[in-house]
């Protein structure tokens, strides 16, 4: 009987983000399915990710590293990684990336495996050269969507039989088991958003144009769920606007699913997205939404049918949109039950997982092989 293949997932942080939650779901089930995961972070912060990671037995190690070239963090993790003695190396995002990978290649662990989940490897000359010299030296580049890959074909020049697509995926039977949580609504209708407070969510995009549409009605609230490093600068505009009572800041919370329950639209605002989980979990928790025409987006919304596509950057087009959902209660109707249907039907957890399943099983079995 073989042994069980030996898997490390390295990410630079556990915050309670798209990338993170859908690494640590991923881990979860394989672990069900036999393969021996472990989990590595940069550094450590509360999270309910982590609490979720000990509850499943996980094995989970920080490392700590500090500053941007942190000498001792790479020699504590190149000695993890030797120790440990993986099949596979699997690394998330860039920081990691870049990090993990190098200390994988020092100790020739035999799959060495990059995942990105958006475009910010692609967004500036030095991340591309460093994504294109670890490729090379890997032996996959997973990526999320069929457009992410041909932005790393085109952009980054990384050949096409190097990258495979790998989908983002929720688990509905989990996502939909009963979590209860106080109205919190007033009879107003719920406008909201749950992202991480960053540049690249682009929240001032989303402020500027609900407060456009304050200036129009009064029975409109706007909310924004999750946290992040623009969240005092974001608290102290609405503060001296005025706008906290229309516009609230929930902060990071364990569980998005009650929050989507009540509200009535959806908005992605991004200036950059990769296969945004926020907004699959939306859809398929029946919500009609708005989002910017950026990353994968354009191939996850049908325009005009299952949600409304809009210019990135651009609030006024943004709040005309959330006001035509506003206006007409039998589209936001419409478009919540296509979006529920089609992501249902294409992003599962499930699928994802199984997927993962072969492309390590083959990865192996060709180092084995060669």
């Amino acid at each position: 009987m073989m042994d069980p293949i030996k898997i490390a997932f390295v990410i630079e942080s556990l915050e309670n983000r798209g990338a993170q939650n859908l690494m640590v779901d991923w881990a979860i089930l394989l672990q069900q399915k036999g393969f021996d995961i472990h989990i590595a972070s940069f550094r450590y912060e509360q999270s309910s990710l982590i609490q979720k990671i000990q509850k499943s037995g996980l094995p989970l190690k920080f490392f700590h590293k500090n500053g941007r070239v942190d000498v001792g963090f790479f020699r504590r993790l190149t000695s993890y990684l030797r120790e440990e003695e993986f099949d596979i190396v699997h690394t998330h995002v860039f920081t990691a990336n870049l990090w993990g990978q190098l200390a994988a290649l020092r100790n020739k662990i035999p799959v060495r495996i990059l995942h990105e989940h958006g475009y910010f490897s692609t967004s500036s000359k030095f991340r591309r050269g460093v994504i294109r010299w670890l490729t090379q030296r890997s032996t996959k580049l997973f990526v999320v969507s069929n457009h992410l890959k041909e932005e790393f074909v085109n952009k980054v020049r990384i050949p096409a039989d190097k990258i495979e697509v790998v989908r983002n995926g929720v688990d509905w039977s989990s996502f939909d088991q009963t979590v209860y949580l106080d109205v919190l609504k007033n009879g107003k209708t719920i406008v909201g958003v749950v992202g991480a407070l960053e540049e690249r969510k682009d929240p001032f995009n989303f402020i500027q144009a609900a407060e456009k549409i304050l200036q129009e009605r009064n029975d409109v609230e706007f909310w924004w769920v999750g946290d992040g490093p623009l969240f005092p600068q974001v608290q102290e505009y609405l503060a001296e606007k005025g706008l906290c009572r229309s516009i609230k800041l929930w902060g990071s919370q364990p569980l998005v699913r009650p929050f989507l329950d009540q509200m009535d639209v959806f908005v992605l605002p991004s200036k950059t997205e990769g296969v945004p989980l926020s907004l699959l979990e939306a859809m398929g928790a029946g919500l009609p939404p708005v989002v910017t025409r950026v990353g994968e987006n354009e191939s996850i919304i049908s325009d005009g049918e299952s949600g409304l596509l809009v210019p990135a950057e651009n609030a006024n087009a943004l709040s005309d949109a959330i006001k035509r959902l506003l206006n007409f209660p039998q589209m936001r109707k419409r478009f919540g039950k296509q979006a529920r249907h089609f992501v249902r039907n294409h992003f599962t957890l499930a699928n994802s997982v199984n997927h993962l399943v072969e492309l390590y099983t083959q990865l192996v079995e060709g180092q084995n092989d060669a």
